[in-house]
């Protein structure tokens, strides 16, 4: 029952149910703006590996069984994310209901190379949530063109972490390298739906896709949904130990 009234209660924005509107290297959202970012690439998949379905546009092939992953599953779905949004569920409403709150967003893809694998992360730097200096990522583990994981995180610089005009251009890989204070909370479930995954760095990669009914708990995020519409990656890093 849960899950039906959340489902009710989002209004649709941050399952990225519009056009694509423009492309930019990391863009800012509105209602119905789309942002472009940066992102990783994969290899080829191995020839002795079972085919498996590949997104559009992608380098990145899914398994199917990634659909039944936890606490965050992933599955291919034409369409997802074809714009750039932040949208979490408020309670206060007259008579206890609950309704979906949207902010203006900016997002970021940007390519890491840890442990021999290759991350893509996709970061969302919602206006709602700058003053606590937090902000969504999704993050990818690609291993020879196949993902292998997947993770949904919201992350909070720690106040007296520096100055915060530089937090849109950070996120959990960067503030490892540096050495920098952050905390990490995970969803106790969420939804992933990809339309496109490319983490190849350049300017020609595609990736769309959103987050659903991230679980998060507590009154400053409760349930959260975002997706995100990028073209570019940002050039490969070497991750510090970390995420």
């Amino acid at each position: 029952m849960t899950g039906f009234l959340v489902a009710l209660a989002f209004g649709g924005l941050a399952w990225g149910a519009g056009p694509d509107s423009g492309r930019v290297a990391v863009a800012a959202s509105t209602a119905a703006a789309v942002a472009v970012s940066s992102e990783a690439s994969a290899g080829a998949p191995v020839e002795a590996r079972p085919k498996a379905p590949r997104t559009r546009r992608s380098r990145v092939i899914v398994h199917k069984e990634a659909a039944d992953w936890e606490p965050v599953s992933v599955v291919l779905q034409p369409g997802a994310g074809r714009r750039t949004a932040f949208e979490r569920l408020v309670q206060g409403y007259p008579g206890g209901v609950y309704r979906g709150k949207t902010s203006p967003t900016k997002a970021a893809a940007r390519a890491y190379r840890a442990k021999g694998d290759r991350w893509l992360v996709i970061a969302l730097y919602p206006a709602d949530l700058r003053s606590a200096r937090t902000h969504l990522e999704a993050r990818f583990r690609v291993q020879e063109g196949y993902l292998e994981e997947v993770k949904v995180a919201a992350v909070t610089r720690t106040r007296g972490g520096g100055d915060d005009t530089g937090d849109e251009a950070e996120d959990s890989f960067s503030l490892s390298a540096q050495g920098a204070d952050f905390t990490e909370r995970f969803p106790g479930s969420a939804e992933v739906e990809l339309s496109a995954i490319d983490p190849e760095p350049g300017a020609r990669a595609v990736n769309a896709g959103r987050v659903k009914f991230a679980e998060f708990g507590g009154q400053d995020l409760g349930f959260v949904g975002f997706s995100w519409s990028l073209t570019g990656v940002s050039g490969e890093r070497t991750a510090a130990p970390g995420p």
